[in-house]
């Protein structure tokens, strides 16, 4: 019996991991968010951004990477003592092509602006500064999945389902306040601000849950505790999470 092997739908994807700096990645980040940041602020949104996104390999003469209707489907970042803050980014997109040129034969020059450092960083906790925390990360996941139809190998479009903003840090245990917001379900705030000395990004989460509550015991070190949080839709500000640029 003859054997046929035919490939299936096509969908394209792939993870940008960067150093957070300000301006560079905006697009991404309203991708994200799914909105535009309009006079320095950006909230949740329902608008969806995509892009055409190239890749030219150098060493090669005339061959480019096209992968066409890249959205954000996650975005995380990752702070962490004496370290950079980072960022990721993972796309969805709708397919890759070759190409033997370069869409945009004069593109944009990144900014040169500094990365931004976790040295810098101002963390607030219930509307008041928090100095125990040694490392925070949280992400935006929209949860995008392509919608495939009879008659195309490409997705017809993109979905997504509710945002959701999810995250945990890691503090000395110094009181059982943050234990007892836990064990009582008591909801909270979380904001931190990330300068690279001229421009500041404040992410704010105005109403948060905290999900889980655990305390290394191993050594003979100080106490750590390791505390996962959801943001919810905040009634006041209609949205999760909030960026502010300044």
């Amino acid at each position: 019996m003859r054997e046929f092997l035919k490939h299936g739908v096509r969908t394209a994807e792939g993870t940008i991991s960067c150093e957070l700096k300000a301006t560079d990645y905006d697009a991404f980040l309203e991708s994200a968010f799914f909105s535009t940041i309009s006079t320095g602020i950006m909230k949740i949104g329902t608008t969806q951004k995509s892009f055409t996104i190239e890749e030219r390999v150098n060493d090669l003469s005339g061959v480019y990477r096209l992968f066409t209707g890249m959205t954000v489907s996650r975005v995380g970042f990752s702070m962490n003592v004496n370290e950079l803050v980072m960022a990721e980014f993972d796309l969805l997109g709708k397919n890759m092509v070759t190409a033997t040129g370069s869409i945009d034969a004069t593109p944009t020059a990144a900014s040169g602006n500094q990365p931004m450092t976790c040295l810098n960083a101002v963390l607030n906790e219930g509307g008041s500064s928090i100095a125990t925390v040694t490392s925070l990360d949280f992400e935006i996941n929209n949860n995008l999945a392509a919608n495939f139809v009879i008659g195309s190998t490409t997705g017809a479009q993109l979905e997504n389902s509710t945002a959701m903003v999810t995250g945990n840090f890691s503090a000395y245990f110094e009181s059982a306040s943050l234990l007892n917001k836990f064990l009582n379900e008591t909801a909270s705030s979380l904001s931190v601000a990330l300068t690279d000395g001229t421009s500041t990004y404040t992410f704010s989460m105005p109403t948060i849950k905290y999900t889980s509550h655990s305390i290394d015991e191993t050594g003979t070190g100080s106490r750590v505790a390791t505390i996962g949080f959801t943001a919810l839709r905040d009634s006041s500000e209609a949205t999760p999470i909030k960026l502010v640029k300044s």
